[in-house]
């Protein structure tokens, strides 16, 4: 399934809406994992493998002068893929090798990326599960993980782009999307240095926005 991505603009003149900034000035690496480590659900009680309709991402974030990064990737055109070309966070469903979503989200990170990313990063915890809007029968269960080293990667097949971005230079938009034909009008999405974040991966990210700033963001869904 293929889909196409038309921004018309919440503001006048094309200007999107600027998030808050994430981390407060002079928030030390320290203070921000404790923070994370504090609002997270922990890593050691997630759920064990409930079956192929469960699935788990990982939101990896790194922190550069006093700015927040996440990693995301792109995913390839499949059409067997209902989030095909999208940009999202690495993962997939839940398979029966994976005694649990952690495990389930590191396999499909390693999958996507060629990096083993729960032994080289900090797995800090979970957001809420959620279900996607296209697929309501499913459960997605996002991980946060952090890094001290701002990793390159190399993309497997699933996807075709793998990026770094400060997630205080975030713009909400309001976009038209075309997804399989059908034109989706004026969904609220983030704009990421060019990168339009809509539906499941940008309600993640408003999540973690929420989190971290202890009040309701404007909604991103």
């Amino acid at each position: 399934m293929k889909f196409a991505v038309a921004i018309n603009a919440f503001m006048p003149q094309g200007k999107g809406i600027r998030c808050m900034s994430l981390v407060p000035k002079g928030l030390s690496r320290a203070e921000l994992l404790a923070l994370l480590r504090s609002r997270l659900s922990p890593p050691s009680g997630a759920p064990r493998f409930l079956g192929p309709d469960h699935a788990a991402v990982v939101m990896l974030v790194t922190l550069r002068r006093g700015s927040l990064e996440a990693l995301f990737a792109k995913r390839a055109e499949d059409p067997r893929d209902p989030w095909s070309g999208q940009i999202a966070f690495p993962g997939g469903r839940s398979k029966e090798i994976d005694a649990t979503l952690v495990q389930t989200a590191c396999r499909e990170f390693f999958e996507e990326t060629y990096v083993d990313i729960c032994k080289r990063a900090e797995v800090l915890g979970s957001l809420d599960t959620i279900h996607p809007r296209n697929r309501p029968s499913m459960t997605v269960t996002p991980f946060v993980a952090f890094s001290d080293t701002k990793f390159v990667f190399t993309p497997s097949r699933e996807v075709v782009e793998i990026f770094w971005a400060p997630l205080d230079g975030l713009r909400r938009e309001a976009v038209d999307i075309n997804v399989g034909g059908e034109v989706l009008k004026r969904i609220p999405a983030f704009v990421i240095e060019g990168h339009v974040v809509w539906g499941l991966t940008a309600r993640i990210v408003d999540s973690l926005l929420t989190l971290l700033s202890g009040r309701l963001a404007a909604s991103a869904r």
